[in-house]
């Protein structure tokens, strides 16, 4: 993903102030059209992305070449939203239209994603491709070839509970990125085995066990005291 040029930022009946780590963007006449409109540099084929980030969200309506997107700052829209491809544009109008009059942004950021260089990548990376034979939340195999001190990057958040081994021997998982799970490879044929136990599973499990025995155990004695 590489950052897309901002040509131009035009205001319409739109005012801003720096704050404190923000800038506040109000209508000058309150009742008229107001909105920030963004003129984005074209990038050919390649898909466009943004994101708008603040801390204090209000809710704006999104307008790509005139034409009415979505809502962000909504619960379910505030995300990464595509915005297509537009090869046949010399620029690409993003307005935003707050709908609640004031509209408080952080940061604003256009990404698109380099076709070309994604191609060139991903060939490298099928060069190493995984063969998944199993694959449940519980329970994954994997089989891959590998050079030694490899590396095999997962989309598994990192938390205890994952039993893993490669060639039938135990392995420790790594943390990547602060969240995901991560394993070190040897060289040749890798065979690998991912089972998911919940932490504390089986210590609640135990306790449950003998907790109904013990429910069990008081109930036949007081049937017996009953009978008696």
């Amino acid at each position: 993903f590489k950052l897309l040029t901002i040509r131009e930022i035009l205001f319409e009946n739109m005012a801003g102030s720096q704050q404190d780590g923000f800038v506040a963007y109000n209508a000058i006449t309150p009742g008229l059209n107001a909105h920030i409109e963004y003129i984005l540099e074209p990038v050919g084929d390649n898909e466009i992305y943004m994101y708008l980030y603040s801390e204090y969200p209000r809710k704006v309506n999104i307008w790509l070449n005139k034409e009415y997107v979505d809502t962000f700052f909504d619960y379910s829209s505030t995300c990464i939203m595509p915005l297509g491809s537009h090869p046949d544009e010399e620029t690409i109008s993003l307005i935003t239209t707050p709908i609640e009059g004031d509209y408080y942004l952080t940061n604003n950021m256009f990404y698109y994603l380099d076709a070309e260089l994604f191609k060139t990548d991903i060939e490298k990376l099928k060069q190493n491709e995984i063969t998944i034979n199993k694959l449940s939340e519980t329970h994954i195999t994997i089989n891959t070839m590998a050079n030694e001190s490899d590396i095999l990057f997962t989309s598994i958040p990192y938390e205890p509970g994952w039993r893993v081994t490669i060639n039938g021997e135990k392995v420790q998982p790594i943390e990547t990125l602060d969240s995901l799970m991560a394993f070190e490879l040897g060289s040749g044929q890798q065979n690998m085995e991912l089972r998911f136990i919940p932490h504390g599973f089986i210590t609640g499990s135990i306790i449950s066990l003998l907790s109904l025995l013990g429910l069990i155990f008081l109930f036949i004695i007081k049937r017996k005291k009953m009978q008696k």
